[in-house]
């Protein structure tokens, strides 16, 4: 049997012809119909992707587009990524969310629920729940 791992390999890599690149929305496009179909946006784990001097950039313009939280706690994140995280929400007033990136296989040490990687989960209060995924 052939895994899903050989099909994205083979078949559906780049280089074999058949793959066809997604239109994709731009960032702020994305907040905007986020907002449009009224759900809440939400930019998650932002330090997987972004250093920290981009986000001072991206943070204020996406408020002024509607983005409302930020995935502050999050199962990859250390305690100093996660008071990064924390003190960019509050200074651009963005309400904090978490989640545990669960996608079916659990990673070493991850189930579902998890938000931390220490484990720990966040004192009351101190989570707001934005959404479900």
């Amino acid at each position: 049997t052939k895994s899903k791992d050989h099909a994205f390999a083979t078949l559906l890599s780049p280089e074999a012809g058949y793959y066809e690149e997604p239109e994709r929305l731009s960032f702020f496009d994305m907040v905007r119909f986020v907002k449009s179909i009224g759900a809440v946006p939400v930019l998650a784990h932002p330090f997987l992707n972004l250093p920290e001097e981009e986000l001072e950039v991206l943070l204020p313009l996406a408020k002024a587009e509607g983005l409302v939280g930020m995935e502050c706690y999050y199962s990859e994140y250390d305690d100093v990524t996660t008071k990064k995280s924390l003190s960019l929400a509050d200074k651009y007033g963005l309400k904090y969310s978490g989640g545990s990136d669960f996608h079916g296989s659990p990673k070493p040490g991850l189930w579902p629920g998890t938000l931390c990687a220490d484990g720990d989960t966040p004192g009351e209060g101190e989570l707001t729940v934005v959404g479900r995924g």
